[in-house]
């Protein structure tokens, strides 16, 4: 029997791989969303939840004596084309998320969307900035914190990648800090100073 690693042990792996792509390769892949796993479940729950809903108004129907064949027929053949098209959309949604963000290329100083529309290849000249912004959310377990890039102009902010972290955990604050100090010197731009939201 082999032993997965926890979901937090998964999450700092994929962060860690993240960071030190930043760090060594010439081109990086900004995706729009990184640790945040809410989709991906519910892409597995889903069909479980339709499953057991279905097996509990079975269950009445049953207990009602409604045992007419054609209603059978008719609750089993709504009952999982709704439960397999709620799984469709969720998936589908998941994928095109996952294949959404930015190819960074260091060398030419650009980025460049990938799945995004209305977006154009953006040069990063020398009055760009980046920054984090933090988003803390009542008692949750984690907290979301946004990679904003500032092109210059007044009020212009364009974001980047989302990253989700567990509350509390060092390693990972440690690998986002990390992170904007690679892109920054790759890259030539001026530290800015983070933006706390609550």
């Amino acid at each position: 029997m082999t032993n997965k690693p926890s979901p937090r042990l998964a999450r700092l792996r994929m962060l860690s791989v993240w960071v030190t792509a930043i760090e060594q390769q010439s081109k990086v892949w900004l995706p729009l969303g990184i640790g945040g796993s809410s989709l991906a479940e519910l892409t597995f729950l889903a069909p479980l939840c339709g499953i057991s809903l279905l097996v509990f108004v079975a269950t009445g129907i049953m207990v009602l004596d409604l045992r007419a064949q054609y209603l059978w027929s008719i609750f089993w053949s709504v009952g999982v084309i709704l439960v397999g098209g709620a799984t469709f959309t969720l998936r589908r949604q998941f994928r095109q998320n996952q294949s959404r963000g930015w190819v960074l290329d260091f060398q030419s100083r650009t980025l460049t969307p990938w799945g995004l529309k209305r977006q154009d290849t953006l040069v990063l000249h020398d009055g760009c900035r980046l920054s984090w912004e933090f988003f803390e959310p009542g008692k949750s377990a984690t907290f979301t914190c946004t990679l904003i890039l500032h092109p210059g102009s007044l009020g212009t902010r364009i974001l980047l990648t989302r990253v989700t972290l567990l509350r509390g955990s060092r390693r990972e604050e440690a690998l986002v800090d990390e992170c904007l100090e690679h892109l920054n010197r790759r890259l030539g731009l001026r530290n800015f100073d983070p933006v706390q939201s609550r």
